[in-house]
């Protein structure tokens, strides 16, 4: 490749110097771009600050939080999500979906059913512990957008039975992988 020299004799290769910097500072900002846009619009972390949600979630665990997935596909049942509780407090809940727009939600003595049939629940007894209470609750249907939550540790959680259904326009995302602690790392199942 032949080099053309510049005014004061020098071969231009300083200006490929200059263009490969301007390359990787470019690559750079995209990256960062994309990580901030990542994390303030798809996926986020979470702790868990509480108990309600054992056996499934412990206190102090960190989570990945889908932020977007739900906005395309909606909520499902059984699903883990962050949301704004209807409260007056300043931190996000994080329960499990148990009605969505248009189910009959409705519990005798802990046990629930959704459209009159029985809801299995895997983690309601873990190592012989029962993390459900004896509540009731008379069949109740789930307004349009709006969601059903429960803590699955129920004698231990504020959720739909006190407060009430959740705007869905209130759910911050879906909690989809636990990154911490190590003996926790994995994907959250959904029954």
């Amino acid at each position: 490749m032949a080099q053309t020299p510049h005014q004061d004799g020098q071969p231009q290769q300083a200006g490929r110097r200059r263009s490969g910097w301007r390359e990787t500072l470019i690559t750079v900002v995209l990256a960062l771009l994309a990580a901030f846009l990542l994390r303030t619009y798809v996926v986020a972390p979470y702790y868990v600050d509480g108990f309600s949600m054992e056996p499934t979630l412990h206190n102090q665990e960190r989570l990945l939080v889908n932020e977007l997935g739900f906005r395309l596909t909606g909520l499902k049942t059984g699903e883990i999500i962050v949301f704004h509780p209807p409260l007056p407090v300043s931190i996000d809940f994080i329960k499990r979906v148990i009605g969505v727009p248009g189910d009959t939600v409705s519990m005798v003595n802990g046990q629930v059913y959704i459209n009159g049939r029985l809801l299995p629940e895997p983690w309601e007894t873990v190592a012989g512990k029962s993390y459900l209470d004896h509540f009731n609750l008379p069949p109740t249907k789930v307004r349009p957008g709006y969601v059903f939550v429960l803590g699955d540790n129920r004698a231990h959680s504020d959720d739909s039975r006190f407060f009430g259904q959740v705007p869905i326009s209130s759910v911050v995302g879906q909690a989809f992988f636990a990154v911490w602690p190590p003996s926790q790392f994995g994907w959250l199942a959904v029954p």
